[in-house]
């Protein structure tokens, strides 16, 4: 099963993920279900590139994640496994996903992204541990434009998906310029057995 993951690229620019190429291994890595929803599983359990736009209507690589529930947390924080693979999955911000916690045990279908999670985070937020090690089989970068924040005008944050550039190698600098916000996105495919 392979899987596209976003990987935020100030992780590349501080030196805690290394400018990965094709071929490379990713190690001790832990991924993030960032969703939108949480509904009744809906068929059986896998993990489905969604084809369009997500439901903000941006042109993301999104997932349908159907599987069991075998951690969660108040007040939204929950661990499911699909197909020999678990993720943390967590509610974005203001999404109805936020209002719904299911139980232990329950199979669930949701909607998210799949992203990077900093190697800090399963310790510092005691998290189940889920790491284990991928194959980088492909590599893009997606670039969103700057926009001029609402809460703070001061400042800008990432609009709209502009393109989506197929690479071979990361490039700490060249990739995340001030021009624009580039978030990286993996093709991986999982490598051996999980670490954590």
């Amino acid at each position: 099963m392979r899987v596209w993951t976003h990987l935020a690229s100030w992780l590349v620019k501080s030196g805690e993920v290394s400018q990965l190429e094709l071929g490379d291994t990713f190690r001790e890595v832990s991924v993030r279900a960032s969703c939108w929803s949480v509904a009744d599983a809906q068929g059986p359990d896998g993990l489905d590139l969604v084809p369009g736009p997500d439901p903000t209507g941006e042109p993301s690589l999104h997932y349908s994640l159907t599987g069991e529930v075998s951690w969660r947390r108040e007040p939204a924080s929950m661990l499911v496994r699909t197909g020999g693979l678990a993720f943390v999955v967590e509610p974005r911000e203001g999404s109805v996903a936020e209002s719904r916690l299911p139980e232990v045990g329950d199979r669930v279908t949701v909607l998210a992204t799949l992203d990077v999670m900093g190697a800090y985070e399963t310790d510092a937020f005691d998290y189940p541990d889920v790491r284990r090690d991928w194959l980088v089989r492909g590599l893009k970068v997606e670039r969103r434009e700057l926009v001029t924040s609402p809460a703070f005008p001061d400042t800008r944050e990432p609009g709209h998906i502009m393109r989506m550039d197929d690479i071979t190698q990361m490039l700490r600098w060249a990739d995340a310029t001030s021009r624009d916000h580039a978030t990286y996105v993996l093709d991986l495919e999982p490598f051996g057995p999980a670490t954590g």
